[in-house]
């Protein structure tokens, strides 16, 4: 695989290509009946049961834009998965039920994209740059940023975690935060090279130099991760009005969107 990444002035430009040994054989026509199966949250009842989903649904989706989350999401899940099962840590029961309801939202988000039903509004832009055959790394950046700006705060709120809770919280962030190889890995499987942005945003050692100082507090995985739990908190706590609370989630992916322009163009 080689890529060419060079700065245009106004970011990083990402230019991917792949060897054609290292890329995935591209699945017959997607089946939209049995990908609506694959997808149908309430099935998931386990993180188990979630990994092997999306397992499923990228190998039913190669060839096709949108199958760059379920291989990112894929391996990020079994990272979490191993840190549960090996009691990495200390509510174990909460951690598992936090993994479900999070793959959940993704899902729930795939299921409205495929009924034609009304998708959440910070899931629109990932479906549309994942529109057509080809997949693209700004499709894969812009389903994180959506799952992180949005979803995480609400799995935290909703499986009843609190401030106890951090330094499981933290862990986790720890722990995914090494799963680098394996995400630049996912991606090339599918022709995207991805490893200068991968590491920006998970490591945060690049992402001010191309894109600007500052890009790093707003944009890397850390931080946003911080910021969804601070966010969960003001929703368990009622110490803001949690419209406002998810309106500054919602206002704060799209302006990560923005900057993603900027970063991002492949």
């Amino acid at each position: 695989m080689t890529a060419t990444i060079g700065n245009s002035g106004t970011g990083l430009s990402v230019r991917t290509t792949a060897a054609r040994s290292s890329r995935a054989t591209a699945s017959p026509a997607v089946n939209k009946a049995a990908l609506r199966g694959l997808v149908e949250p309430s099935s998931v009842r386990t993180p188990e049961e979630l990994l092997s989903r999306l397992k499923r649904l990228e190998a039913s989706l190669v060839g096709d834009g949108r199958v760059v989350f379920p291989a990112v999401y894929a391996a990020i899940t079994k990272a979490s998965v191993r840190l549960v099962a090996d009691r990495g840590v200390d509510d174990v029961e909460r951690s598992r039920a936090l993994i479900v309801d999070f793959g959940r939202r993704y899902l729930q988000a795939f299921a409205d994209h495929l009924d034609g039903a009304p998708v959440a509004s910070h899931w629109q832009r990932h479906f549309a740059l994942a529109a057509g055959p080809k997949p693209s790394l700004r499709a894969a950046a812009s389903a994180i940023n959506a799952h992180l700006s949005v979803d995480l705060a609400e799995a935290v709120f909703a499986t009843g975690a609190g401030r106890a809770y951090a330094p499981d919280f933290a862990t986790f962030g720890r722990s995914l935060a090494a799963t680098t190889p394996d995400l630049v890995a996912a991606l090339a499987r599918h022709g995207v090279a991805a490893e200068r942005f991968v590491k920006g945003w998970f490591l945060g050692d690049v992402l001010d130099g191309v894109a600007g100082a500052g890009t790093t507090s707003r944009l890397g995985f850390q931080v946003v991760r911080a910021e969804a739990f601070a966010n969960a908190m003001l929703l368990r706590e009622c110490a803001v009005s949690p419209a406002l609370v998810r309106a500054g989630m919602r206002a704060a992916c799209r302006n990560r969107e923005t900057t993603l322009d900027v970063l991002v163009r492949s």
